[in-house]
């Protein structure tokens, strides 16, 4: 799925060749209402891979473009509003119907996380997890390391 999104970015940044791109994208956005955010101060998009991997990429793919549109108008227009120019930039980039909020809706699985461990890939909760000191995380239901 990152590289999906990543070779989305690539094709995107084409459509813009007088911009040196250089914002940073980031795949650990941790929310269970917001999908996708563009820091400007720190030039990252950030992608929600929970939601991404639920969605899938085909309904996944308006978010990536959103928040690069948001990207191109702020480096081009500083302008981050959801405005005619943001619209603009949506409709150029192959979204013909640009909104602020996404038709993708609520994701259902609040307060769960995807992890693939040994005895396959669940959904569990976070109080779930071990956590240790290391970074590393552990799955209580079948006590293997998660990815």
């Amino acid at each position: 799925m990152k590289q999906r999104i990543l070779n989305e970015l690539k094709s995107l940044k084409r459509r813009y060749p007088d911009i040196e791109h250089k914002f940073k994208v980031c795949f650990d956005l941790d929310s269970y209402d917001t999908y996708g955010e563009y820091h400007p101060n720190s030039n990252v998009l950030f992608f929600n891979m929970v939601a991404a991997n639920f969605f899938g990429f085909e309904k996944f793919r308006e978010i990536v473009i959103h928040e690069f549109a948001h990207y191109i108008a702020v480096i081009k227009y500083k302008n981050m509003n959801h405005n005619k120019i943001w619209k603009k930039i949506m409709f150029d980039c192959g979204i013909f119907n640009a909104k602020a909020k996404s038709d993708l809706g609520t994701f259902p699985y609040k307060g769960l996380v995807p992890v693939s461990c040994k005895c396959s890939t669940h959904y569990i909760k976070r109080n779930e997890l071990f956590r240790f000191k290391s970074g590393r995380v552990k799955c209580k239901k079948c006590l293997s390391l998660v990815n």
